[in-house]
Order: structure tokens, then C-alpha cells, then sequence
């Protein structure tokens, strides 16, 4: 069965972890603004359209900083490497494989024992040794990457807003948009978990009540 051309786009240029805290941060958001207007703004001055505005609005501008945010890192990561492998050409092969350990610890490397790291890390050094990287610049896989990170997070908010459109009591637009978002977040919890063999059950309930208890301290503290 093809994949979904969507889908696709978006698992290309974003790992996991990426596609994650982008659908958790869309969902969080439009819980946090749509709790935040309920309780700041009065009953005459509500409407479905005025949610919807504000919420869809806010998670577009937020898509939009985000994907921008993604290119700007992304050029600083890939400097950062050119700036490390510099340093770590200058430094004794002992101290230099145990910088090249701490560079790598979060990633694939930092599983596995001390032995294979030393080993990893010492053909890294004989490699990085010889090479000349170059000042790094934006790439058209930083911009696809920022476009991914914005349709992540615009496209798993839209079930919430669906209440708002609807010819429904405002109440009750306002309690299935929360009950959309909560479930939509036990539903990422859920597929992530099991896409890294973890518990699916526990995952999704704890990335959901983090969520909440997220979404009650900023509207407590004022967000």
C-alpha cells in the first residue's frame, strides 16, 4: 500500500522526536488558547468565530516561527560540527576521542558500551583528522525541513477546530474542541510509543496528562 504523500513528506525530513514535540506543541498551544479565552474573556465577547480566529491564528503564527526556528538551527548545528571538528584535529588523539564520545553521547552512540563507543569514536577521529569542513550555509533540506515542521503542527490542531464550525452552543463547541485535543494527544502518545516499542498504553497517558497539567501552569501563570 503507497504511503501517504503527506506523510511521507513530512517522516523524510523530520526524525521521531521532531514529529513529536512539533504535534505536542500544536496541541498544547490550541488547548492553552482556547482554556485561556474561556476563562479571560467574557460571555458576550465569546463566539465560535472569535475561538476559531484566535486559535487557527495562533497556531499559523507559531507554525511560521517554528519553521524558521528549524532552518536557523539547523545551519547552527551543521556550523557547530565544522567548528568541533576543528578543535578536536588540534587536540591529542586520547582527548580528542573522548570529546568526540560527549558529542555523540545523544546520539545513536550513546547506547551502546564503552568499548564500541571508544571504537566508533576512534574511526571518527582518523576520518575528522584529514578533512576540511566549510562554513555551512541554509539548504533546500532546512526550508523542506521548516515546511514539514509547520504542516506537522498546523494539520494536528484542525480536528480541534472542527466544534467551531459546526452550529453547535458555544459551551459545548468549547468542551469537544478540549475533548478533541486530549484525545488527539493520548493519539500521538499512542503511535509514537509504539513506534519505539515502548508501552503504548502508558506513553499515550503520560504524554496526556503532562499536556494538561502543561496547559492548567501556563494559564495559571498567566499564558
Amino acid at each position: 500500500m503507497p504511503k501517504n504523500p503527506m506523510r511521507k513528506f513530512i517522516s523524510d525530513y523530520l526524525t521521531p522526536s521532531e514529529r513529536l514535540s512539533q504535534a505536542l506543541y500544536g496541541l498544547i498551544l490550541v488547548l492553552t488558547v482556547i482554556s485561556a479565552i474561556e476563562i479571560t474573556v467574557s460571555k458576550q465577547q465569546q463566539s465560535a468565530g472569535t475561538l476559531l480566529t484566535a486559535a487557527l491564528g495562533t497556531c499559523i503564527a507559531w507554525g511560521m516561527v517554528d519553521a524558521v526556528i528549524y532552518v536557523l538551527t539547523g545551519v547552527h548545528e551543521r556550523n557547530h560540527h565544522v567548528r568541533f571538528v576543528s578543535r578536536v584535529k588540534n587536540k591529542s588523539k586520547k582527548e580528542a576521542i573522548g570529546q568526540i564520545e560527549d558529542e555523540l553521547d545523544d546520539s545513536l552512540i550513546g547506547v551502546l558500551e564503552k568499548d564500541e563507543k571508544d571504537r566508533i569514536a576512534e574511526q571518527i577521529f582518523l576520518t575528522v583528522n584529514h578533512a576540511a569542513p566549510k562554513r555551512q550555509h541554509v539548504k533546500k533540506d532546512d526550508v523542506l525541513g521548516g515546511a514539514a515542521s509547520f504542516l506537522i503542527s498546523f494539520m494536528v490542531v484542525l480536528p480541534t477546530m472542527v466544534p467551531f464550525v459546526l452550529s453547535l452552543k458555544l459551551d459545548l463547541a468549547i468542551r469537544l474542541s478540549n475533548i478533541i485535543a486530549v484525545a488527539m494527544l493520548f493519539i500521538v502518545g499512542y503511535v509514537s510509543g509504539g513506534r519505539e516499542g515502548m508501552n503504548r498504553i502508558r506513553w499515550a497517558l503520560t504524554i496526556t496528562v503532562l499536556g494538561v497539567v502543561i496547559v492548567a501552569v501556563t494559564i495559571l501563570l498567566g499564558g
